[in-house]
């Protein structure tokens, strides 16, 4: 064992126990803000870090998710989009798992989520405002299934003002859908998808799905 990681272990253990009239006492652990974020991932993402994607397909498409997760690691913004089973969600809580290690606040979102609480709003009497704030927060927000929503001018308006708004303040935006590009164009408006693959990445997933290589290995 090298010295550093001997040192780094003993540092561990020191701060996990503590020596009381000659005995060692284990610390109560209060978990970190990112550690209980975490705990709230679905399982199937829970556990999962950028190690664990397994890069496959052409040359050409390897390379363009070596890219894709370049940008993701450095926090940039991004638009995914294509081929059911590319990775796309995989790859965006380990963009979240990797904000919040980094003390960042990051959230997911679907486009369903978002479209249901408007619609509270309608029921409850409360302002849209209140949502597009809720999403305009964080750092750093992942929004998903935007190719699940109803197509209404409503929907329109408050993904665009959330990411627009996300937008002129520098915060990180991150896009995914299944559809293309002509399609996520019409969802949040072709200025903005632009605006965010000026900052980031525009990543056509075009390759086979990654949903074998996942069961092969038994995930």
């Amino acid at each position: 064992m090298h010295k550093a990681d001997f040192q780094s272990m003993i540092a561990g253990l020191k701060a996990k126990y503590v020596v009381e009239d000659g005995e060692a006492q284990l610390v109560p652990h209060a978990p970190s803000y990112a550690e209980i974020r975490l705990s709230r991932f679905p399982e199937r993402y829970r556990n999962l870090t950028f190690a664990d994607f397994r890069f496959h397909g052409t040359p050409e498409q390897i390379a363009s998710q070596r890219k894709l997760v370049a940008f993701l690691k450095a926090g940039k913004p991004a638009v995914m989009y294509g081929n059911n089973g590319a990775g796309k969600t995989m790859l965006a809580f380990c963009a979240i798992r990797e904000q919040l290690m980094a003390g960042r606040d990051a959230e997911y979102a679907t486009m369903k989520d978002i479209i249901d609480l408007v619609k509270n709003c309608w029921s409850n009497g409360t302002s849209e405002l209140r949502v597009i704030e809720r999403y305009v927060r964080p750092d750093y927000l992942v929004i998903d299934e935007l190719d699940k929503g109803y197509g209404s001018e409503t929907e329109f308006l408050n993904i665009f003002a959330i990411v627009n708004r996300r937008y002129n303040d520098r915060k990180t935006t991150v896009l995914i859908s299944n559809a293309s590009r002509a399609d996520v164009d019409v969802v949040v408006g072709k200025s903005v998808v632009d605006r965010i693959g000026e900052d980031g990445v525009m990543a056509p997933m075009t390759w086979d799905s990654y949903r074998p290589i996942i069961a092969k290995e038994g995930r």
